[in-house]
């Protein structure tokens, strides 16, 4: 007696169809006929039950923005990477707080491993990089926000009505309301003062460059490692530095301070 046994094999990588166009994405898309999305119901219902434990959600939640963060949307359905692994593994790590992470390698990449611990382990090193084509959020660090301040507040509240505040440290400010009350502190004062708004560790300080037409064209700022409480005095030497040099660069550029 011959016994016959079907097996039913998910393979996903071999769904034709186009992600908007599948069915675990659209209720009414297509599928290849054996789906668990169709098929494994129970099991899909477990697996989201999954999300609702916290530790799960975060991780699921963090790893999500760190993919936004990965690449740049080109045309249609085409997007590019903006970042190395490496750097997106550091990344994610600062964003769920990892203190450690394992490193495994075989001894013929001894060498990459070696400069892998030393990038990722260096002791009191904070690493800022700004990658071309990124565009950084509205509340995201000195320059933007000193460029946001120049705008009048019709402009301002269609903006924060559009883009929500994320985000990025315990200290960012994501609401609006005080975002602009914020954004009224540093016109009047003329420079901007962040401390680990945008990067936990880390202390910005800009101010805005204007051209012939007084309107505010640029923004220089500097980052520093967040010290003691006692560096108040040397900070505000830095304040008063960044806000001559704007002043410098922009008199080069036709504006008169009246």
């Amino acid at each position: 007696m011959k016994i016959s046994m079907t097996v039913n094999k998910t393979n996903c990588a071999k769904c034709p169809y186009h992600w908007s166009k599948k069915l675990c994405y659209d209720p009414d898309g297509k599928n290849l006929p054996y789906c668990p999305t169709k098929h494994e119901q129970a099991l899909l219902k477990k697996s989201l039950q999954e999300y609702q434990k916290p530790e799960i959600f975060e991780f699921a939640k963090q790893a999500s923005i760190q993919e936004a963060e990965g690449y740049q949307r080109l045309e249609g359905d085409n997007f590019k990477p903006i970042k190395p692994h490496i750097l997106e593994i550091m990344e994610f790590a600062t964003k769920m707080n990892y203190k450690k992470l394992g490193l495994i390698f075989c001894e013929g990449l001894a060498a990459e491993a070696k400069a892998v611990d030393k990038l990722i382990s260096g002791k009191g090193m904070i690493r800022i990089a700004s990658e071309v084509g990124w565009r950084r959020p509205l509340n995201y660090g000195m320059l933007g926000i000193i460029l946001m301040s120049s705008l009048d507040p019709k402009n301002v509240k269609r903006i924060l009505k559009k883009y929500s505040l994320k985000p990025y440290t315990p200290m960012s400010i994501t609401d609006a309301d005080a975002f602009s009350l914020r954004l009224e502190q540093i016109r009047d004062q003329g420079y901007i003062l962040e401390k680990e708004e945008a990067v936990e560790g880390v202390i910005g300080i800009a101010a805005p460059i204007r051209d012939y037409s007084r309107q505010v064209v640029a923004a220089l700022g500097i980052a520093l490692p967040a010290g003691s409480r006692n560096q108040t005095k040397g900070l505000d030497h830095i304040v008063d530095l960044i806000k001559k040099t704007c002043e410098t660069i922009s008199s080069d550029l036709g504006y008169l301070k009246i």
